[in-house]
């Protein structure tokens, strides 16, 4: 009798152990897999760039092209900006947008206040 509960304590105490190893790879995995989203979400940069008689942005995501805007979002017809300034704040609204997992769309509202043109 002894021996048979001896057996099952041991039995128990390696059940329990093997329990808390799959635990603990289990938040292994899901912090990985957290920290592999949160760092390919925030790998949006942008850089201005000249276009025709103005300037331009294009978003980058992970050192890919994500959005080339060659004209100002918004307006009719294919106006670019005026300004590098210009250009450079709508893409960082832009960029701000996207990391926070919005559309990129500007709205003419978005664009009076950033950009006088």
């Amino acid at each position: 009798m002894l021996r048979k509960m001896k057996t099952t304590n041991i039995r128990l105490k390696r059940s329990a152990r093997n329990r808390w190893r799959a635990l603990l790879v289990s938040i292994g995995l899901v912090s990985l897999l957290g920290l592999a989203m949160a760092t390919s979400s925030k790998g949006f940069h942008y850089q201005v760039i000249s276009v025709n008689q103005g300037y331009g942005y294009e978003v980058t995501q992970n050192g890919k092209v994500f959005i080339h805007q060659d004209c100002i979002p918004s307006l009719k017809g294919n106006q670019p900006f005026k300004t590098k300034e210009g250009a450079e704040e709508v893409a960082r609204l832009v960029v701000k947008k996207l990391k926070k997992g919005q559309s990129p769309t500007v709205s003419p509202h978005e664009l009076d206040v950033r950009v006088r043109h």
